[in-house]
């Protein structure tokens, strides 16, 4: 259930002017470099999901407003430390605010749900529905999102996401990792700006997964290069649950 932070602001559902409207699709469209992502999107496993997680998953992945695949990366790193940081999103984010990599602020909201705030105008309640292997060595993890991003400061895109997370070790501590995100706008915002916007939108959806799929990345790579200097620079951190600090350091120190 959506936060009231999270609920649709309709004080900012105003009629744009023809000036606002014509502005917000060109500083859009400056963020478009070469041809438009593909509409292409993986299978998404619905086997053994919970019957309003399924619907929730069909209602988005059968019809998304846009599907934005993100380039395939390598993660210096092993499997063990990314799905520690991935299980533990909350650390992950402290390591990535500690060590000036971005501004999330991430809460644990039960098992596998998270909070996250990527601190520039994106907020989100996230929740893991799905794990499991998909042959060759790959692992899915399949991620539902609800939430906002703004766009000028003045125009609020709320939506849900769906965010299939791809990866294996491609050698002994190098992964490669890829994703698509679907998204599903729930406001009419779109409507009003037309199917230009809607195109642009695609790149800043991307550009917003993409920057936190990059700091698990970085997270990951930080811990494979130096634990201990990860566990120097958190252990005086008050926002760092023990619990998880201690997993840390059974992990990958002792």
């Amino acid at each position: 259930m959506l936060t009231n932070a999270l609920r649709p602001d309709r004080s900012r559902d105003k009629t744009l002017s023809p000036l606002e409207r014509a502005s917000f699709v060109a500083v859009l469209a400056l963020t478009v470099s070469g041809a438009l992502l593909a509409d292409d999107s993986p299978p998404v496993p619905l086997e053994g999901l919970a019957q309003a997680d399924r619907a929730e998953v069909e209602r988005i992945h059968g019809q998304p407003t846009l599907t934005c695949p993100l380039e395939k990366k390598d993660v210096a790193a092993t499997v063990e430390i990314y799905e520690f940081l991935l299980d533990r999103l909350d650390f992950t984010g402290r390591i990535v605010r500690r060590f000036r990599m971005g501004d999330y602020e991430i809460t644990a909201m039960g098992a596998d749900a998270f909070h996250i705030d990527d601190g520039d105008g994106a907020v989100a309640d996230a929740r893991l529905l799905y794990q499991g292997p998909q042959g060759e060595g790959w692992t899915r993890r399949l991620y539902l999102a609800k939430g906002f991003f703004e766009i000028l400061g003045s125009v609020r895109i709320y939506g849900d996401a769906l965010i299939v997370l791809d990866y294996r070790a491609r050698e002994e501590r190098v992964l490669e990792t890829v994703a698509t995100i679907d998204f599903k706008a729930r406001n009419d915002t779109l409507d009003r700006l037309g199917r230009a916007a809607e195109k642009a939108l695609r790149v800043v959806v991307a550009k917003k997964a993409a920057l936190f799929i990059t700091a698990a990345k970085d997270a990951s790579e930080l811990v494979l290069s130096g634990a201990s200097r990860v566990d120097e620079r958190l252990r005086d951190d008050p926002d760092v649950r023990r619990d998880q600090l201690e997993e840390f350091r059974a992990a990958f120190l002792e």
